[in-house]
């Protein structure tokens, strides 16, 4: 097997090249925008740049001491099977630190900080930069609390950016940073140190702020809860059993299809760690559904689906068609009755019902809907409590989600449904509160 196909390392080539040169510009701009804060309750000095063990001991000792610590990572993941992390960044109240994990240091006491219950950690859409955790001591990350996540559970959108997060309680427009700029080169330019450094300073006190909301609203375990849930989630893997309903277009297969799809997937997932690309970037999901549908049985057939690299053909084409096969002779997988259903009249106004019933009931306890539940999922589970499947494992049927709509979901199923007048009245009262 090749290390790597031509298709999958232009494209690897042509994001370095990118990365590169925005850090060529962050260079450039000099030490014009040192990292600053005219906040009375955020930390405004320089961050620390940690390049050495003792530093880097030190740095864990100080954010034990702290007990609450905010964490962030600037890492690509795009050039490479798994992504390389590049910066480390946390932060106390009076302190941020810029751990760099290119200088040869022994991270394992910090990603072991990271899965201690007695800490609190504090990250903004962390599920990503929780992943690197699993991967470094195979453990969860514990007692992370997430102020996206959580801000979906005082009334603001979700997802909220941590611009939109920093303006709406501290008043601070944060500049645009260096998203896209290439964290594996050195030395590291003062306005990528503060972009960095920005990352982490502000979210101390603005998880102060929607720590009091969540409290006056009864919602902080609610919110807790969520957060431990992702931690668990970002364990990082391949399970083609689960991920197979995750490839785009693989909603309009049947059951045979998904058996070929699930070995398509499983295979590309091997390619890729091998040529140690993502496996998207080795082959798409566009074309791994096409070799589904199309179902070839010839090399012949193969040459004729629609942007199949040649270099795949040439290296893996009888594994294809061997994978095809296979997949075709197991037992069609049962699907869902449901899965390719398309709703009469009748049956959308209905569903369209429960959505804004589902809307409506979110929106009364300070939820936003999309942290709670998306459209087709409650479709889903409405459709299957009324036809009496067994839904007991369902995450809208446990936990905060029960309490939130799960119980309601249920009484809807069977026609026992009353909106709570005091939702109501809170719901109208969160309205007039925001005008």
């Amino acid at each position: 097997m090749e290390q790597r196909s031509n298709h999958a390392r232009h494209a690897a080539e042509y994001r370095r090249r990118h990365r590169r040169q925005q850090h060529e510009e962050a260079h450039a701009a000099g030490h014009e925008e040192l990292p600053t804060s005219s906040h009375r309750d955020v930390f405004g000095g320089e961050p620390e740049l940690i390049q050495t063990q003792p530093a880097l001991d030190a740095v864990i000792k100080r954010l034990r001491e702290a007990q609450t610590f905010a964490y962030d990572t600037e890492f690509i993941g795009e050039m490479s099977y798994r992504p390389h992390v590049c910066l480390i960044q946390v932060a106390t109240d009076d302190y941020v630190g810029l751990i760099d994990p290119l200088a040869g240091m022994d991270l394992t006491s910090f990603w072991e900080l990271m899965c201690d219950p007695s800490l609190f950690k504090i990250a903004h859409a962390g599920e990503q930069d929780l992943e690197h955790v699993w991967r470094a001591v195979n453990q969860p990350p514990t007692n992370v609390f997430d102020t996206q996540v959580a801000a979906g559970f005082i009334g603001l959108s979700y997802p909220a950016s941590l611009a939109k997060l920093v303006g709406e309680f501290l008043g601070i427009k944060l500049t645009k940073g260096f998203t896209f700029t290439d964290w594996t080169l050195r030395p590291l330019s003062a306005s990528q140190l503060k972009y960095a450094a920005d990352d982490v300073r502000f979210l101390p006190t603005v998880t102060r702020a929607i720590i009091e909301q969540l409290k006056e609203l009864n919602r902080f375990d609610w919110a807790l809860q969520e957060c431990e849930r992702r931690c668990v989630l970002a364990e990082p893997g391949f399970n083609a059993d689960l991920d197979w309903g995750r490839v785009r277009g693989s909603g309009s297969l049947d059951g045979r299809g998904v058996n070929v799809l699930k070995q398509l997937i499983t295979w590309r997932e091997a390619c890729a760690e091998t040529a140690d690309v993502p496996a998207r970037t080795f082959l798409k999901d566009e074309v791994i559904i096409d070799l589904v549908r199309a179902r070839p049985k010839t090399m012949d057939k193969l040459t004729t689906i629609r942007h199949l690299p040649r270099p795949v053909v040439e290296h893996h084409g009888k594994d294809i068609l061997e994978l095809v096969a296979r997949g075709l002779e197991m037992p069609p997988l049962k699907l869902d009755d449901d899965s390719n259903h398309e709703p009469g009249l009748t049956e959308k106004f209905r569903y369209d019902s429960v959505w804004a019933l589902v809307q409506t009931l979110c929106a009364a306890q300070s939820l936003d809907p999309a942290m709670v539940t998306s459209r087709q999922e409650t479709i889903d589970v409405y459709r299957g409590l009324v036809k009496g499947r067994d839904l007991a494992g369902h995450r809208l049927l446990n936990g905060w989600r029960d309490e939130a709509v799960g119980k309601a979901l249920r009484k809807i199923a069977t026609g026992a449904f009353d909106m709570p007048t005091q939702w109501v009245a809170d719901g109208l009262r969160i309205e007039k509160n925001a005008k």
